[in-house]
């Protein structure tokens, strides 16, 4: 124990001695919330990553099926021109058909974008969370190995 300050009484550093445990245990306890929130917040932030990761597998499925489709129309159409040298309604709803691949592929690559980045932000986030989670753990140690020199933890352990 340190020793009394001039001027005051035992019951003023008694006082300061409580104050300081349970200052000691309010950090302890908003420590351990903190730790629930942090977890709860990652948990949340996986769970966003999968499904995310999960539309990224959809969308490029679709992506392939969307350039099959565009090399049998392909297909198509030099096969109609072949066959004919003038433009007929069949050859005009097969470059219709085209058309609209190639919008359906445009718009696929860009959701496709908006994915990757949104998938790279929450890993940036997730590394943060789980960077945050292990300084606080750090914090929790020393809180713990303070209270056990200061005598207010007791370890049950022997």
């Amino acid at each position: 124990m340190s020793k009394i300050p001039q001027g005051s009484s035992n019951s003023e550093c008694r006082c300061i001695f409580i104050f300081a445990m349970k200052t000691m245990q309010e950090d302890m306890a908003v420590s351990i919330l903190l730790d629930a929130y942090l977890q709860k917040k990652l948990s949340t932030c996986h769970c966003k990553l999968v499904q995310e990761a999960k539309r990224l597998h959809l969308l490029k499925r679709d992506i392939e099926g969307c350039l099959e489709r565009l090399v049998i129309i392909r297909a198509q159409l030099r096969a109609e021109d072949d066959a004919t040298a003038t433009q007929g309604p069949e050859t005009e709803s097969s470059a219709s058909e085209r058309d609209q691949e190639h919008q359906l592929m445009a718009d696929i690559t860009d959701a496709l974008k908006i994915t990757k980045a949104t998938i790279r932000a929450l890993v940036r986030r997730k590394a943060a969370l789980t960077k945050s989670r292990a300084s606080l753990h750090n914090r929790q140690r020393r809180l713990v190995e303070r209270a056990y020199r200061s005598g207010t933890f007791v370890s049950f352990a022997s």
